[in-house]
């Protein structure tokens, strides 16, 4: 009589899916904070030369 040994191929491959899922979500994480890092200093640097422009204006006026 045979012994299947099915349970013990799908733990080996088990852990390497894991970690790949896991590096995976992590790598998407870290894609999403870049992303709104990068909305967050687009949106400053606009702010930043809305400012510089109403500051322009002011000492064009003569402050």
């Amino acid at each position: 009589m045979k012994t299947f040994h099915l349970g013990k191929k799908s733990r080996k491959k088990q852990p390497t899916n894991f970690y790949q899922y896991k590096i995976e979500s992590e790598i998407a994480a870290l894609q999403r904070s870049y992303g709104q890092l990068n909305r967050k200093m687009e949106e400053m640097h606009l702010e930043n030369i809305q400012s510089d422009e109403l500051l322009l204006k002011y000492l064009r006026r003569g402050g």
